[in-house]
């Protein structure tokens, strides 16, 4: 989550801001210079010196500079990529990973997440050799290298849950199956989620859950992106030697369809129906927008200007609302064309997340904050937000986030995805 940089006195002290909306930094090795990955204008940048734009768009969560202060590694969803003052470079390495910390002017330490029954521990070269230097059961991440080559990393225990209230309950549940579970759909009547099941590892299993309890439904191999508002359609990212594409697939019996996303980089759908879908997805090295396609053969067709994001599902009206990285709403009709804006806006904040419209249009929820999370409520025709609903597990111990929030048009029912982080801090000495 992004949020304001400071820096403290090691012997105590008020908070100095340094910026906003990073989501991360390091110290150049002298102490005098920081890089961060930081929120500007609708994107991600990586910054350094700060100032010094040197990518944009950046979609890494986690960097480090170098040793000699020269370069900047980060993770990305497609590996590792070294970038200097004047040049970067691409280095493919398999599996998930989380963190990484240089371990000398030529190679990195970085953890593996093949799948809940092993995580390694990798060396890296900058000529993109890879070496496993251990691995273990659960969860292990690198967090930094000393001058004299000790390792700090942490092992332990980590899983997504999920936590639901069905329409008409009085309190929410777990709703998680298996060891990690992520929501990625709600029905309509609040009485079905659809999961995503990635604890053996890419890509998962699409799960169809009852909110109330009882046995879920395996779906298929892959990672399911959304489901229809009836519960009978779900959508998977599809990944094969032709490209990218969406799969609209029937929770039962049913034909399969494709759509050819050609170019886009998709980031997730805001509507699925058994005719159409509405997606999140950029055009490579430019910002997000909204594209709609009828599944009638027709291409996908841009629904919102760059930067400017739909917010999930339709009003009642069959418009979309759409929200600019300003914070800016307006209401745009699905044939395309010129819609019209609200009087109000939201914070210009990419962390506040707009959950969805319920009570048949009259309030878009948002979310805010982490553990717990906060549902506010604002008002469409007035833009007046009022407090709603708080959202975490009862027993906070090991709770980290709460993240892919969803609610029903009746704002009766929801369901949210948790992380659970249990952990033990080691300094590893003799590694080689």
């Amino acid at each position: 989550m992004a949020g304001p940089l400071a820096t403290v006195p090691l012997s105590g002290g008020p908070l100095r801001p340094v910026l906003d909306g990073v989501l991360d930094a390091d110290w150049s090795p002298d102490g005098r210079e920081l890089a961060a990955i930081r929120w500007r204008e609708g994107q991600f940048q990586l910054e350094y010196p700060l100032g010094q734009v040197l990518l944009r768009p950046c979609f890494a969560t986690k960097l480090r500079v170098s040793p000699d202060g020269d370069l900047v590694a980060l993770l990305d969803p497609q590996g590792m990529l070294i970038v200097g003052r004047s040049r970067s470079t691409r280095l493919s390495i398999p599996a998930a990973h989380q963190r990484l910390a240089w371990w000398s002017r030529d190679s990195l330490l970085v953890d593996a997440s093949e799948s809940d029954l092993r995580r390694t521990l990798r060396r890296v070269s900058s000529n993109g050799a890879v070496a496993e230097i251990c691995a273990l059961a659960g969860t292990l991440v690198v967090h930094d290298v000393s001058r004299d080559g000790r390792v700090l990393l942490h092992h332990g225990f980590e899983r997504w849950g999920v936590r639901a209230r069905a329409p008409g309950e009085s309190a929410e549940h777990d709703a998680s199956v298996y060891a990690n579970s992520q929501v990625q759909g709600l029905s309509a009547d609040g009485e079905r989620i659809l999961l995503w099941d990635g604890g053996e590892g890419p890509p998962g299993s699409a799960l169809l859950f009852p909110t109330r309890g009882g046995p879920p439904v395996r779906l298929g191999e892959g990672h399911p992106l959304g489901l229809s508002a009836d519960g009978a359609w779900f959508v998977l990212e599809e990944r094969g030697e032709t490209g990218r594409g969406l799969v609209l697939r029937p929770t039962g019996a049913g034909p399969t369809r494709r759509v050819p996303l050609g170019g886009l980089e998709l980031s997730g759908p805001f509507f699925v129906s058994a005719e159409s879908i509405g997606f999140a997805a950029a055009e490579r090295g430019r910002p997000p927008r909204s594209f709609f396609v009828d599944l009638d053969g027709q291409a996908p067709r841009a629904l919102t200007p760059e930067g400017t994001l739909a917010v999930p599902g339709l009003l009642p009206t069959g418009e979309v609302l759409a929200r600019a990285s300003d914070g800016t709403l307006s209401l745009l009709p699905l044939s395309g064309g010129e819609g019209r804006r609200l009087a109000w806006r939201l914070p210009a904040d990419p962390f506040l997340e707009t959950v969805g419209t319920t009570d048949a249009g009259r309030f878009l929820v948002v979310r805010e904050g982490s553990m717990p999370a906060r549902l506010d409520r604002v008002e469409m025709a007035t833009g007046a937000r009022t407090a709603w609903k708080t959202l975490g597990p009862p027993d906070a111990t090991g709770v980290g986030h709460v993240w892919t929030t969803l609610v029903t048009p009746d704002g009766a029912g929801y369901a949210y995805t948790h992380g659970l982080f249990l952990q033990d801090l080691f300094l590893v000495e003799g590694l080689r």
